[in-house]
């Protein structure tokens, strides 16, 4: 059976800030297991900047991406539901080893490996409920990260959730009395 767009259909729509919350909560209870924190990042920009901060713990910034109708044209405007786009950002720092990228394939000082942190965070993330109109989040992609032409120690995640939006009503609310 395929699972993909499963409706799994939400008791009401949740607005972005809803989600953001939502990405919070859900991936905060695991970054603070792991030792770190999981924040909410203001735009791209502010993540990219988070993301180049030297430390030692996990870090999980989320930044909602934008939004773009989903469907045919013909239904779309009728269906009221959007792709809503969101990064999570990974990022740890390498710590001291001989081995400049031994930290991201190996356990280095009682951390695992970051490629590990990265996949298990998108697993975590594809498997949410309660932040899509439909299961599975949609997946979409994981990319080293950069900043000014400045590799950083951190991965972004993106992936799509579907959201309904509110219709719009199809008579004038200004027409003449």
């Amino acid at each position: 059976m395929r699972w993909t767009n499963f409706n799994m259909g939400l008791a009401a729509p949740l607005t972005i800030s809803q989600t953001a919350q939502q990405l919070k909560s859900q991936l905060s209870t695991w970054a603070v297991t792991a030792g770190g924190k999981a924040v909410v990042a203001s735009n791209t920009k502010d993540m990219w900047e988070q993301a180049s901060q030297n430390t030692q713990t996990p870090l999980v910034l989320i930044c909602y991406n934008g939004e773009t109708i989903r469907g045919e044209r013909a239904v779309s405007a009728f269906n009221h539901r959007v792709e809503r786009n969101w990064i999570v950002a990974v990022t740890r720092g390498r710590g001291w080893n001989t081995e400049r990228g031994a930290s991201l394939y190996t356990t280095t000082a009682n951390a695992d490996p970051l490629y590990d942190v990265v996949e298990e965070v998108r697993d975590a993330i594809r498997v949410m409920t309660g932040i899509s109109e439909e299961f599975p989040v949609e997946f979409q992609s994981i990319s080293p990260m950069s900043s000014n032409n400045k590799e950083l120690d951190a991965y972004a995640i993106q992936f799509t959730v579907a959201a309904d939006i509110p219709a719009i009503t199809l008579t004038n609310p200004n027409a003449p009395a």
